[in-house]
């Protein structure tokens, strides 16, 4: 029987490594949002601390530095807001792009599986054939 040989071997092949770095991309773009949501929540809470802090009694001077600290915290707080939009559309960018790369690569998977089938049942047609015609030269 001859062996089965999948003539988009390598189409499959490059498809399968571009899934695989765009797997790669969208799990590093999740890190970077990972990151960014980790760094607004500390953000959150260094400011919720300090809002309790101000309960305390101050000088003036120490009072001063709180609003400024605090005005810094907020213009922070805005800026990764920001970038955390900015991450999560990447995500979802990444995301698209890694289910577009695994759809291409299942389709080739499907259409290797449909000629896998095929030559199987080809190879054994001619099997069959071939005892056919040796059953028939004995009789």
């Amino acid at each position: 029987m001859k062996k089965f040989d999948f003539r988009l071997e390598k189409i499959l092949d490059y498809r399968d490594a571009c899934k695989k770095v765009s797997r790669a991309e969208l799990a590093e773009r999740n890190n970077a949002l990972f990151s960014i949501e980790k760094y607004v929540q500390e953000l959150e809470e260094e400011q919720a601390r300090i809002a309790n802090r101000e309960q305390e009694e101050f000088d003036l001077s120490e009072m001063f530095l709180s609003a400024l600290y605090q005005d810094k915290l907020k213009n922070d707080l805005e800026q990764q807001k920001i970038l955390e939009e900015k991450a999560k559309i990447e995500v979802e960018k990444a995301r698209d792009i890694f289910i577009e790369k695994s759809k291409e690569v299942r389709v080739m998977e499907l259409l290797k599986d449909k000629q896998r089938e095929i030559h199987r049942l080809d190879a054994k047609r001619k099997e069959r054939k071939e005892l056919d015609e040796i059953a028939h030269r004995r009789c």
